[in-house]
């Protein structure tokens, strides 16, 4: 056994042992100092890449609500779907998750408050107001939030300017021009509901685009209102840090300025107390835009523990080295792997926080991508311009493209946007002032597109400009949608005027010169022209034109003949097969090759031909032609056909005006006859009306005695019957005044001017006379008993036949009333004859049809003729004053004995077998058959012909309807009949 007491022998060893005991000591203690060393540097890097993270996450916030105000500040009138729309294209609530809410509130005046409410709510929000009330110089209330739903809807309406905090937010971002980060607020959103946590608001102010901002006062003059996102601290925070598995090593205090404290607390929203001493803190500050949020970090003993084994195997190394020397090599070659995997976990956690920023930038790239937005910067030192991939994407280069010189740069834009541009850049450089310019640029594929410049200068620490920083949108296709709107403005314009030249013009020269010369002035064409086809030579011949461009069409020769080269051309062939023919490109299509040369010494890009119709048959064509391309998209070729189906619609229009004027002449003249027919009548014929005598023809006055008419005018019908009759004759008018009979006939004594008596035969019956309730009636004198029976059968005939030419002088007044319509009740009536005769209905039926079909609107006599001839649409009061026609027609023919249904035909023409129809709502059988046949023929006769209100819509149309509603609306064996004698027999509606 060896001995351990110190000996000059074993003083080596002890001394060894000493040494190698204390070496230990001193080496643990060095390794305990490392570790420390090594956890708080792992700590710092934790909060400098926490902070990071989180800076990173404002800026971007802020770039998602500069995108915003970049939308109001490109457009003067921003609607809330296109709010939505754009929110939806950039993904913002998925790019960038943690945000209340996206708003914009625009800046609205006192005198300016009562417009605003009333625009949004005519935009869909009904309700809607600003709140807090109280009166204020300005208010600044969220007018559009996204998303628009849950606890969001409570801040429409909310005026940020109304609370102190976040008034200084506005009114420093509104005079700085920067995002601002307001202090901490509650969000109206958490208003009556469990929401804890304190909120911010981060504000983008939006300037009218076309003002300047170079000064405070200029920008809080160009101010129209705000873009704000409301972050709650406690759901962004925690979002910010999610997934990372580092989090949980620190609890994290955010506060708005340098002092920590429950005033100025951020996040979380309560204080928490501290139980016991942190072991590490850490203070990191993020200064936005002059702002700062400070960052207070941390570190208890049971978060992120230290690992003290290294230095306790270091003592017991030491102690076995102070024996081995082997175990002090082994222990060095343990400390040296341990100290390079520190090394590589700090390597890593540097490639972690690069990877970030990487994944940060891409983000902005993508974002950059959806907006169509980029950005770009240039130092005067290399004066090169550095572009965001999202620029290069928008100028057509590659991305990775290397930085571009001004050289490559002007290539870009050409000779005008360079001369708008260099003025500004000028500027910039020299002033420092800001540029907001509109350009045409063009890309490295040549094309064209436009661009939104944005740019401000670069300062150094002294204030001085050392280069220049900003943005590019594309905002090609908005420009292109504006330019849009504005044809298509244009368009309607001239369709709307052109539709006022149907009802002014009275003759088709000033019709067609008005037409080309709106195509021209309004609807944006450079030649416009009516051609006319000749029947003779087929040539279409030009009858009206406008535009500069009018010698086109000199010696201009246009045929509608198929054999001719020159009819196979646009307008021929418009003109011949009744169709619109459209040219995109006028230099390369075949349709125009005979006039390529032609055309392009005039710089045609575009044409078209519309056919125009009389009676349905095209009869010429309008012609236009443009020098820019694509002029034809599919809502402007809608416009110009309904343009050239108006002056369709007007030729059949000045047609219809024409016959409508020769038939009126011949309705005067027919009752011009009739008149001289009821003087000359062998039969005495008066009118009562109000109890008075009203007219007599000079039989009656002779029957009477009396040589002049103004003579009986006048007289009550009593004062012409002898006293002996009166008690009889009296009741018996009554009864017929009063409609308890519609019909009478009597013997009296009448008197007559002399005082003798005349035994005379009257035959009466209710009817209308200038509109209004009267009596019509027949005297005949029958004082010679001795008459022959033959001739009083006579007598009676001609009463009868008189009496229906009565009735007939009704008819014709009501049509001349209605001289648009004139003549339909004769085309209605040869219509349900000839149905009639196709269901093989006995002729006495026929006959009835007959009648019935020139008296199924007689009463129409009682609606006023401005609504009977009213050019458009009726309204609901006036529909109704025509829909009673059919029971008046039944009240003035009810009471004649005709041998048909003839009251009952004008009462019920107007029901359909459904119930649907008026004015009974009859069904089935409950209709009579001749009705039923009656309806068929008036709906084909009322869809084909013209009418104030429209241009007939064809026999076609017409049939179409009948087959449609055929057993359900219309009889069955009515419609199969009619559709047989148009169809098959090729029968036409009479003249």
């Amino acid at each position: 056994m060896m001995d351990l007491r110190p000996t000059s022998r074993t003083l080596p060893a002890w001394l060894l042992l000493v040494g190698g005991l204390l070496a230990a000591l001193a080496v643990t203690w060095r390794v305990c100092a490392v570790i420390e060393e090594d956890a708080l540097a792992r700590f710092n890097g934790i909060c400098d890449e926490a902070t990071t993270k989180l800076r990173e996450r404002l800026e971007s916030l802020e770039l998602i609500a500069r995108g915003g105000s970049g939308v109001f500040a490109g457009s003067a009138n921003v609607t809330r779907e296109e709010w939505q729309e754009y929110l939806q294209q950039v993904g913002a609530l998925e790019i960038v998750p943690g945000i209340q809410g996206i708003s914009y509130a625009p800046r609205v005046s006192a005198a300016q408050l009562d417009a605003h409410i009333a625009t949004a709510r005519a935009e869909g929000v009904a309700g809607y107001q600003v709140w807090p009330p109280g009166p204020r110089a300005d208010y600044a209330p969220v007018m559009y939030i996204e998303p628009l739903a849950g606890d969001n809807l409570r801040v429409v309406g909310f005026d940020l300017l109304s609370e102190p905090v976040r008034r200084s937010a506005l009114e420093r971002a509104a005079a700085t021009g920067a995002s601002t980060l307001s202090g901490r607020v509650n969000l109206v959103q958490a208003t009556g509901t469990v929401h804890p946590g304190w909120s911010v608001l981060l504000v983008v102010p939006v300037y009218h685009p076309d003002m300047d901002t170079g000064s405070e006062a200029a920008r809080r003059n160009a101010l129209t209102g705000w873009v704000t996102l409301p972050l709650q601290m406690d759901d962004m925070v925690p979002r910010v840090f999610a997934g990372w598995d580092k989090a949980e090593f620190f609890e994290l205090h955010v506060h708005d300025r340098v002092e920590a404290g429950a005033s100025t607390q951020l996040f979380p929203r309560d204080v928490v107390a501290e139980h016991e001493e942190p072991l590490r803190h850490a203070v990191r500050t993020i200064d936005f835009h002059g702002h700062h949020w400070v960052l207070h970090f941390h570190q208890h003993r049971d978060a992120m523990p230290v690992n003290y084994a290294t230095a306790w195997l270091t003592l017991g190394g030491g102690i076995i080295i102070s024996v081995l020397l082997f175990a002090l090599a082994l222990m060095y070659l343990s400390l040296r792997e341990r100290a390079q995997a520190i090394a590589e976990r700090l390597t890593n956690d540097l490639r972690y926080r690069e990877a970030a920023q990487r994944e940060a930038l891409a983000e902005l790239a993508q974002a950059e991508r959806i907006a169509r937005v980029g950005h770009w910067k240039r130092i005067r030192q290399d004066n090169r311009m550095h572009a965001s991939e999202g620029l290069l994407r928008i100028l057509g280069l590659p991305a990775g493209s290397p930085a571009l010189t001004e050289t490559e740069v002007r290539q870009f834009f050409p000779p005008e946007s360079v001369a708008l541009l260099d003025p500004a850049r000028q500027a910039l450089e020299a002033q420092g002032t800001p540029y907001d310019v509109d350009i045409r640029a063009i890309r490295g594929d040549g094309q064209d597109i436009w661009l939104n410049l944005r740019a401000e200068a670069l300062r150094d620490d002294s204030g001085q400009v050392i280069g220049v920083r900003g943005t590019a949108a594309d905002i090609t296709e908005r420009r292109q949608y504006r330019l849009r709107i504005e044809r298509l403005g244009r368009l309607y314009a001239a369709l709307s005027a052109c539709n006022a030249a149907v009802y002014r013009h009275t003759t088709e020269s000033e019709l067609f010169t008005d037409t080309c010369d709106i195509v021209v002035r309004l609807g944006g064409m450079d030649l416009a022209w009516i051609g006319i086809t000749d029947r003779d030579s087929g040539r279409v011949l030009p009858v009206a034109s406008a535009g500069e461009a009018k010698g086109y069409l000199e010696g201009l020769e246009i045929s509608a003949r198929a054999d001719d080269a020159r009819g196979r051309g646009p307008t021929g062939t418009a003109v011949r097969e009744g169709r619109a023919i459209w040219v995109e490109d006028f230099q390369t299509a075949s349709l125009t090759s005979p006039w390529h040369a032609r055309g392009a010494e005039y710089g045609w890009r575009g044409s078209a031909a519309l056919p125009l119709f009389r009676s349905g048959q095209p009869v010429g064509a309008l012609t236009f032609y443009s020098q820019q391309e694509k002029s034809f998209d599919e809502e402007t070729r809608g416009l110009l056909e309904e343009m050239a189906a108006s002056i369709s619609f007007a030729l059949d229009k000045l047609d219809a005006e024409r016959e409508a004027s020769a038939y009126q002449a011949t309705l005067e003249e027919s009752e011009q006859r009739f008149r001289s027919l009821i003087e000359q009548s062998i039969a005495g014929a008066f009118i009562l009306q109000d109890d008075k005598v009203v007219y007599a023809n000079p039989r009656a006055l002779r029957i009477l005695g009396y040589e002049r008419m103004d003579e009986v005018v006048g007289l009550a019908p009593m004062d012409i019957v002898a006293a002996k009759d009166r008690d009889a004759m009296e009741p018996l008018l009554n009864r017929l005044v009063k409609s308890e009979i519609d019909r009478a006939e009597a013997l009296f004594s009448a008197l007559r001017k002399d005082g003798s008596l005349v035994e005379v035969g009257v035959n009466c019956t209710r009817a209308a006379y200038q509109s209004r309730p009267a009596v019509i009636g027949l005297l005949q004198d029958i004082s010679d008993r001795k008459v022959a029976e033959d001739q009083i059968r006579r007598y009676a005939n001609q009463l009868e036949h008189t009496f229906i030419q009565t009735v007939q002088l009704a008819t014709t007044i009501s049509e001349m009333r209605d001289a648009y319509t004139a003549g339909h009740e004769h085309r209605v009536a040869e219509i349900a004859v000839a149905i009639g005769r196709e269901m093989g209905l006995p002729e006495n039926t026929i006959e009835g049809l007959r009648v019935g079909g020139q008296l199924h609107d007689v009463g129409k006599i009682t609606v006023p003729s401005e609504i009977l001839a009213k050019p458009g649409r009726l309204n609901a009061v006036e529909y109704a004053l025509i829909r009673e026609h059919a029971k008046a027609g039944f009240d003035i023919l009810k009471g004649v004995d005709f041998p048909w249904p003839i009251a009952q035909i004008a009462l019920q023409h107007h029901e359909r077998l459904d119930g649907s129809g008026y004015p009974q709502g009859l069904k089935g059988d409950a209709i009579i058959l001749e009705a039923r046949i009656m309806a068929v023929a008036d709906v084909v006769e009322s869809m084909a012909s013209h009418r104030p209100y429209r241009p007939g819509l064809g026999i076609d149309r017409a049939l179409a309807e009948i087959e449609r509603g055929m057993g359900t609306i219309y009889d069955r064996e009515a419609a199969e009949a009619c559709l047989r004698l148009f169809r098959e027999k090729g029968f036409v509606i009479p003249s």
